[in-house]
């Protein structure tokens, strides 16, 4: 059994989904197993911080208010000296703006970043190449590890670790008990979307798209669960070209796993980056996904075996997909067993775990065997 080790994780912004939620449930393992972890977060709003903290980890919150901040530099190099982690994994571009200062506060700790894209070589932490001082760099699809090739990076330093989800949870509330809670009448059929309200999600596409289905469908209903920037402008939208109440807001993320449990159809409009969980989540639970056709998305959706794939922003083509998965129980029934298949064997949270852990282990390895 591997000794439990210091682990520190280091995020921009602490929320419920995408990297935040890669972050807790990795921090819920590695608490399990019996390390110390903390995260430390540029911002977070309470609810995430509970989450976060009901996994065993601590959560510490540094206020960053520039690019470069040089009190929260300061409480950063405060904090790190502190907890002399022995790994140090840097989630998202702007986390990862620090890896300079963390390794000249920390020079023998191993310092691991998980990125969902190649970052511009440009420092506000410090005025040096963040990329050149990790000893590891994880993508989660192939994809991603050419670019990071093409970009300068060796080989040897990118490795590929899909995200993971836990099984569904089985202590939800019943359909009945969701219906009420949102207001919907009993013969509701659920389309789910989750995401921060963000403008790169293009939720506003999704209920225009909405429209077409619902004309098709009268008892459908949109239930929008997430929170973020866009929420209002988008709640606006949502009055100016739909029936208000044809379409739920959920902001508490605590609700997803309901919403997916009762839930028909997943939508994935948004031009990802990197692989959504709550997509993947989606598929635990059972619901065939409607999706855009990125890279992605292609990374999980098998186009007509577990799902569909959507050129962006074509709304009849959606609409028609969406329609044909209402129509056919056997068809969601084909998806939904597909789709459950693919989460199990290649986004489990066991796996993402287990290939963390591993790369935690071969990074101390290789640290402890160069010479100082």
């Amino acid at each position: 059994m591997a000794e439990p080790q210091k682990i520190v994780h280091i995020i921009g912004a602490l929320g419920q989904f995408d990297a935040s939620h890669n972050v807790r449930e990795l921090a819920r393992s590695q608490s399990a197993a019996g390390n110390a972890v903390t995260v430390i977060a540029f911002s977070a709003n309470a609810e995430s911080r509970r989450a976060l903290e009901s996994t065993g980890a601590v959560c510490q919150v540094i206020r960053q208010r520039w690019g470069y901040d040089p009190f929260a530099a300061r409480q950063l190099t405060q904090t790190l000296r502190q907890l002399q982690p022995e790994i140090v994994h840097l989630w998202g571009k702007r986390a990862t703006n620090a890896a300079i200062l963390v390794r000249r506060i920390l020079p023998s700790a191993g310092l691991v970043a998980t990125l969902a894209q190649v970052p511009q070589r440009k420092n506000p932490w410090w005025p040096n190449k963040s990329l050149d001082v990790l000893d590891a760099i994880v993508a989660d699809r192939e994809a991603i590890r050419a670019e990071f090739v093409d970009a300068g990076q060796g080989e040897e330093k990118i490795h590929v670790i899909p995200p993971g989800v836990p099984p569904p949870d089985d202590a939800v509330h019943t359909r009945r008990e969701l219906l009420i809670h949102l207001g919907l009448p009993t013969e509701a059929r659920i389309i789910a979307i989750a995401g921060p309200l963000e403008r790169w999600q293009t939720v506003d596409e999704a209920i225009w798209c909405f429209e077409l289905v619902r004309i098709l469908h009268e008892h459908t209903f949109l239930v929008i669960v997430g929170e973020g920037p866009e929420r209002a402008r988008l709640e606006r939208f949502t009055r100016q070209v739909s029936d208000a109440g044809a379409v739920r807001f959920v902001t508490q993320a605590a609700l997803l796993d309901d919403v997916l449990a009762h839930g028909e159809i997943y939508w994935q409009p948004a031009a990802s980056k990197s692989i959504p969980p709550a997509m993947l989540g989606a598929m635990a639970h059972g619901l065939p996904v409607v999706a855009s056709d990125v890279p992605a998305h292609r990374a999980v959706i098998q186009a007509e075996v577990n799902g569909f794939l959507v050129p962006p922003m074509k709304r009849a083509i959606w609409a028609r997909h969406t329609d044909q998965l209402m129509r056919s129980g056997d068809l969601r029934t084909k998806f939904a067993s597909a789709g459950k298949k693919a989460i199990a064997e290649k986004f489990s949270l066991t796996a993402m775990a287990q290939a963390y852990n591993q790369l935690y282990r071969t990074v101390a390895s290789s640290l402890c065997s160069t010479p100082s």
